[in-house]
């Protein structure tokens, strides 16, 4: 499997932003194992050839954050692969309502600080909607159980997905600043100009309204700050990453477990 991008990143042909999380050292010195941790964004338009490239990783479970009425719009298409797939339809509503990312692009006099702040209050919110702490959970079970290697996606593998691996990481020993650099990989292929006016062309069309690409540049990458600001939110909630991660029932035998599948060295 090659890739235009070096390691972490693996070329999966039709999946963006897929790369393998682990190799990184841990404050007792051991490593997390390469080959087990992946991340990406959707399966939507995955091609035969990329699921073979998929098959090669030996996945065997995805963990599918998306919300009911995305995996409706682009349903993945890993048919015929022996994976495991885990998804929530908690908090889907009626499925009417606009999602919050939407009702902010039509309602917003959009600017690059206005998007700024919203994914500020974005990351705020992630850590605790009910499907996310279900799968975030549920997650932790199966590695714990060395259910694996797992994959990890969203919509673009960035924010939820950020989020979650940065947990993972983070239970497994490794630093923060580790942590961080892992998260802001993503930006090496969240930056693409065509993308970013296509994307805001949609919207605008979407909402009749005219969008300047640059205004949504800080929602198609990644900032520093947005994470920090999950963490803020769970250290103002739950006094750390550690509590947050024993409101998701890990506990320091859960932890040990998921060490002795993870860990090397």
């Amino acid at each position: 499997m090659t890739s235009l991008l070096p390691p972490p990143f693996i070329f999966v042909e039709g999946v963006r932003n897929f790369r393998d999380f682990g190799t990184y050292p841990t404050q007792s010195g051991q490593t997390v194992q390469a080959g087990k941790l992946f991340r990406s964004a959707n399966y939507a338009q995955v091609t035969e050839a990329g699921k073979a490239a998929f098959r090669e990783t030996g996945i065997k479970v995805v963990i599918d954050l998306r919300h009911g009425f995305e995996r409706d719009i682009q349903p993945s298409k890993l048919d015929g692969l022996p994976v495991e797939i885990l998804s929530s339809t908690l908090g889907d509503g009626d499925g009417q309502t606009l999602p919050p990312h939407l009702q902010f692009l039509r309602d917003t006099d959009l600017t690059p600080k206005a998007t700024h702040d919203y994914m500020l209050s974005t990351y705020r919110r992630i850590p605790w909607e009910p499907p996310h702490l279900a799968l975030f959970a549920e997650t932790f079970d199966r590695l714990a159980e060395g259910k694996g290697p797992v994959v990890i996606h969203c919509a673009a593998g960035k924010d939820r997905t950020g989020i979650l691996c940065g947990l993972i990481l983070y239970a497994l020993g490794v630093d923060l600043e580790r942590i961080e650099h892992d998260y802001l990989l993503t930006n090496q292929v969240a930056h693409d100009a065509n993308l970013l006016g296509q994307y805001a062309a949609m919207m605008g069309s979407q909402f009749d309204k005219h969008i300047e690409p640059e205004a949504l540049m800080p929602m198609v990458g990644v900032h520093q700050d947005y994470l920090a600001e999950a963490w803020s939110e769970m250290t103002r909630r739950d006094g750390g990453l550690d509590g947050y991660l024993e409101r998701l029932g890990v506990d320091a035998a859960k932890k040990r477990a998921l060490a002795d599948y993870l860990l090397t060295g």
